[in-house]
């Protein structure tokens, strides 16, 4: 389509040569590539064409509008087998601070640098030069939802840009990101698109307009795929509904019409550690910070894509400890978002976030502070430590600083050349239930069940439980656990509930993992296998603060519906896996030292129709000694325990004044009689 602009632009030269004295070259700095524009930038005059050059001039311009026909620049990535295509006219307009000179250019004699271009993976590149050692860098990226979204960099040489300048050297400027649909489309857009360019320093500025824009950077066979239209070409065609606002009811909801546009999820970015952390989200972070004259305000931040965003961190496989940190910049102010992940007996938590922010006037106006940095000690339980994690949504609270992650999906660890691998398991409300691979998706979620039936099972014994690691007892725990599991069995789908004890005959481990802050008991028998993490408000043996605690953060419980303990089962052999996650600290925490007790029957709904019921439970965690006393050097008494325990002394105290009372009452009675015996003799 961009031959005809080739021809045309030979044909201008020629007829440049006839008649011109001028050394300046005169349909050259006529000629725009824009095609919406070229007549018209054609049609400027200059004192070096003569009047009759200038009709052959114009008959050239008419011919030039008749025979073209969209784009005015084509670039084509590799020429054989090419898998990305650009058809797209553009206009750019370069200041820079210390010039007197304004560089107005177009994509003329532009062409693509196949050195520097590459399509790898799920990031394509295409490098394009623009002359005078200028260059436009395209990134395209394609995330796990398959939505593209473009990147733009322009890099330029100051000295041949701007020769009055006193700087020298090479300067990057770049925009935000464009979406530009799925990579199994192409993206067309008709109308003009404005783009400021701008870099850290604040240097230079560029203005770019990009029209009849036609993009694929995947998925590309030699020809545009179906097109998917940009946002500025749709509001051509809803005009016509203008008129109703006219009527009563559109008036009402007219002002809620907007927000559904800027609540609408945002597709998630892509970012990848090595081989170790991969996260899929749009992260957004609303920062709460005080202003000079004592006042609270909230601005909002987004965390924006790579490349930028840049994204470095920590790796370490031996102490199962991985960390990704995404830092950005918005002029000179610095913004860095941290989230470490550890690993705990094949279970991966997010254990920390950190939030570091500069308070820079423009953002944050008549900020009080320059900056601010803050932490969170999160113990969230995300997945098996070979799967992924995904939620719509993920809210953190970072002491000031909210941050919201939507469109979730991460993996920390075990990775496959930086892509997912494994099983995806899904949070719902805090609670997850993952059915195996084999078997059908998601059974345990099925809608209401009929009322279950329920298998009577004897109370279980109180039970003793132990994890201990270099001669340190650091979880002793006793308690009666039992398990209700809710199942669908083949006797038209009824449901039906059995109960499961858990026994001393099972197989115990756990982790102490003292540099961490979760500690982990395992209970395995052949069915089924149950697990309790601890976490500490401290840093394990780090901290000895006096207000250092722990408390009982997650549990979760996997079984197989066999026949010994699931009869009938609808799903035989399917295998499930139940956790709640982020339970309340004050519901089962213990100062450090000491151990938490509770008597009276607390229970744990769990999720996945399963309910975890604990009774005469004691125990204690981070234990540093290998005393085996589940007891520690002070009790944390739950409130059931605490109402329990004092009806005896005031049933007692009660009992006492009413057996004084009636004393009392019989002694004056008493006396009364004998005064009237007296009387009568």
């Amino acid at each position: 389509m961009c031959i005809f602009n080739k021809v045309f632009f030979i044909f201008a030269k020629d007829i440049n040569k006839v008649g011109s004295k001028s050394t300046k070259p005169a349909i050259e700095d006529y000629y725009q590539p824009p095609c919406l524009h070229c007549t018209r930038n054609l049609s400027r005059t200059r004192s070096g064409v003569k009047h009759g050059n200038m009709s052959r001039l114009l008959l050239s311009a008419f011919l030039y509008s008749l025979i073209y026909t969209a784009h005015c620049a084509e670039f084509v990535f590799p020429q054989n087998d090419s898998c990305i295509k650009v058809d797209m006219t553009a206009t750019f307009n370069l200041s820079m601070t210390g010039s007197t000179q304004t560089d107005v250019f177009s994509l003329t004699d532009a062409a693509v640098m196949d050195s520097t271009s590459n399509c790898t993976g799920t990031t394509h590149v295409l490098v394009i030069d623009l002359g005078h050692a200028d260059q436009l860098k395209l990134t395209f990226s394609e995330n796990e939802a398959n939505e593209v979204t473009l990147d733009m960099e322009y890099t330029f040489n100051v000295t041949a840009r701007f020769p009055d300048s006193q700087d020298n050297g090479t300067v990057v400027l770049t925009t935000e990101s464009v979406p530009l649909g799925l990579s199994n489309t192409s993206y067309l857009c008709k109308a003009d698109l404005p783009f400021t360019f701008t870099d850290k320093d604040k240097t230079a500025n560029m203005e770019m307009v990009l029209s009849e824009s036609h993009i694929q950077a995947f998925n590309f066979n030699g020809n545009f795929s179906e097109e998917s239209e940009c946002e500025n070409d749709k509001p051509t065609t809803p005009k016509p509904t203008t008129p109703k606002p006219t009527t009563p009811k559109p008036t009402t909801p007219k002002p809620t019409t907007p927000k559904p546009t800027t609540s609408k999820p945002p597709s998630a970015n892509h970012y990848v550690f090595d081989d170790c952390i991969i996260m899929n989200a749009a992260i957004t972070l609303d920062v709460n910070y005080t202003k000079t004259d004592g006042s609270e305000d909230m601005v909002q931040l987004t965390v924006p894509a790579e490349p930028s965003t840049n994204v470095t961190g920590t790796c370490n496989a031996n102490t199962s400890h991985a960390a990704m940190i995404l830092s950005f910049s918005e002029g000179d102010a610095k913004r860095m978002v941290t989230f470490e992940f550890v690993v705990v007996k094949d279970e991966v938590f997010l254990e920390n976030v950190t939030v570091m922010v500069d308070l820079d006037n423009t953002t944050f106006p008549d900020a009080k502070e320059s900056s601010m940095k803050m932490d969170n000690e999160v113990h969230l339980h995300l997945s098996h430590a070979d799967a992924a994690f995904k939620c719509d949504s993920e809210d953190i609270d970072v002491k000031t600083v909210h941050v919201l992650t939507t469109n979730l999906e991460v993996q920390a660890f075990n990775l496959v050349n930086s892509t997912f691998s494994g099983t995806v398991e899904d949070c719902n409300e805090g609670n997850k239930t993952t059915p195996a691979p084999t078997t059908t998706p998601k059974p345990a979620t099925t809608t209401p069940m009929p009322p279950p039936t329920t298998t009577p099972l004897p109370k279980p014994p109180v039970e003793n439980y132990m994890v201990s690691e270099d001669g340190v007892n650091c979880i002793v725990l006793k308690a009666r656990l039992q398990y209700d599991v809710t199942y669908i069995t083949t006797d038209k789908d009824k449901a039906k509930t059995v109960k499961i004890n858990v026994l001393n005959d099972t197989e115990v481990s756990g982790s102490c993992n003292y540099s961490k802050s979760v500690q982990e008991l395992t209970i395995k028998d052949k069915d089924w296998e149950m697990s309790f993490f601890f976490h500490s408000t401290g840093k394990g043996l780090q901290v000895t603060a006096d207000n250092t605690k722990f408390y009982l953060g997650n549990v979760s419980f996997s079984y197989t519906l066999n026949d010994d303990l699931f009869p009938n089962a609808k799903q035989k052999g399917a295998n499930f896996t139940a956790s709640k996650d982020n339970m309340d600290k004050s519901t089962f925490e213990a100062n450090e030292g000491g151990s938490y007790k509770c008597n009276t029957d607390r229970k744990v709904d769990i999720g996945g129709n399963v309910t975890l019921h604990i009774t005469d439970f004691q125990y204690r965690a981070f234990g540093k000694d290998n005393s085996t006393s589940v007891g520690g050097n002070g009790v944390t008494e739950c409130t059931d325990d605490s109402k329990t325990n004092s009806i005896v002394p005031i049933a007692v105290g009660a009992a006492l004044a009413a057996l004084v009372v009636i004393v009392l009452i019989a002694y004056l009675i008493g006396r009364r009689r004998r005064n009237k015996g007296y009387e009568s003799v």
